[in-house]
């Protein structure tokens, strides 16, 4: 059972809830299993299931946890806090992946005393609920990233160019979603892309990791700097993918945190988009009305974020004619118009689950190539009960 964070709250062992025997005795075991799990579900309250498919038994695997379910929302209903439905929130989960984590050095690192079942558990957990951070876990010096397939043909690029291949995604996909950095300063798995980020690498990366660590609270993207192992330079490339938000330990202050830094702004544009946020909210109020103190275009900055409407209106060709420096800056004013608005849009594909074709793929290890028409099989035919 993970947290909404991705931190393992509780483990529980059902080894009997998916046996198939008939005796007495294995029945009961099942029966007690499947009230255990019962009293776990009233316990935790989870939103999501997630069941690793590797094989045929996982299916009766998630059978079985559904007809428990479905027999306590059925007989106590009042005991689940929320509507959870069997056929909807759990679901099937490829755990390639996941039996990487379970078997490289970084989980016992991460979860020394766990056995490997419940790494890989908490590895399906976190790749539901952060894919980036888990794929970028796996691409620590050790490489194990590499041992993913990814391709029938992937066996024909040399261990380098695979990586590198990988290393080019994982930049792109860290840099467009970014890094909540006051999120992962308490959950510091979730700073595994940091080494993607833009101006970092691998060493710069681990050392802005441990500060992040050790701080626990970063209150602006200038806190982050760090002449002993950051310049100036390397972190006006880095900052614009640097999440600054209320969150983590940032959750539960008062201390002022700039919205320009969740958005992908660079700083060296704030000033160009809390001037275009004072322009904009100056038609908004009349001019006696306005804020004329020294925090006014913060205020701007706060006031366009909540109308967002006032900065739909701004013709940004128009904007930039009016000023001969911001011609050459019209780019740059379309990205700070689209980030006010929707500042770390995510343009990632929904979550899906996976398809019947998906899970038959999965659980059999068969697939177009290998099962098609005009192929010959081998098949057991066995005689139901």
């Amino acid at each position: 059972m993970l947290d909404s964070s991705g931190e393992m709250v509780d483990v529980l062992y059902t080894s009997s809830i998916s046996i198939r025997s008939r005796g007495l005795i294995e029945q009961q075991c099942k029966k007690n299993d499947e009230k255990r799990l019962q009293k776990f579900f009233i316990d935790h309250q989870p939103h999501i299931v997630g069941v690793g498919a590797a094989n045929l038994a996982c299916k009766n695997l998630k059978d079985d946890i559904c007809e428990a379910i479905f027999e306590l929302v059925q007989e106590r209903p009042r005991d689940i806090g929320y509507e959870l439905d069997s056929s909807r929130d759990i679901i099937f989960f490829d755990e390639f992946l996941p039996r990487l984590y379970e078997n490289s050095q970084i989980s016992s690192d991460q979860l020394p005393s766990q056995p490997g079942i419940v790494k890989r558990a908490v590895a399906l957990g976190r790749y539901l609920q952060n894919p980036l951070a888990m794929v970028a876990t796996l691409c620590g010096p050790g490489r194990e990233i590499l041992s993913w397939k990814l391709s029938s043909l992937d066996h024909f690029l040399t261990p380098d160019e695979k990586y590198g291949m990988v290393e080019q995604v994982m930049i792109d996909a860290t840099n467009q979603i970014g890094i909540d950095v006051n999120l992962a300063a308490s959950h510091e798995w979730m700073l595994a892309p940091l080494q993607f980020i833009s101006g970092l690498g691998p060493r710069k990366a681990s050392s802005l990791r441990k500060d992040i660590v050790r701080r626990g609270l970063i209150h602006s993207r200038k806190d982050l700097y760090d002449p002993s192992y950051i310049s100036k330079k390397v972190l006006i490339n880095a900052a614009g993918f640097l999440r600054v938000r209320r969150s983590g330990m940032a959750a539960n202050t008062n201390s002022l945190i700039d919205l320009l830094d969740d958005t992908r702004i660079n700083p060296e544009s704030y000033q160009l988009a809390k001037s275009m946020a004072k322009d904009v909210c100056d038609e908004d109020v009349p001019e006696d009305q306005a804020e004329l103190d020294e925090d006014a275009q913060e205020i701007a900055v706060e006031h366009v974020r909540e109308k967002p409407n006032l900065l739909k209106l701004l013709n940004i060709d128009v904007y930039a004619k009016s000023d001969l420096t911001r011609v050459q800056k019209l780019e740059t004013l379309y990205d700070i118009k689209m980030e006010l608005l929707h500042g770390f849009q995510d343009w990632r594909t929904p979550f899906s689950e996976l398809t019947t074709d998906e899970v038959f793929a999965i659980v059999t290890g068969e697939t177009d190539d290998t099962l098609s028409e005009g192929r010959f099989v081998q098949a057991t035919v066995s005689k139901g009960s």
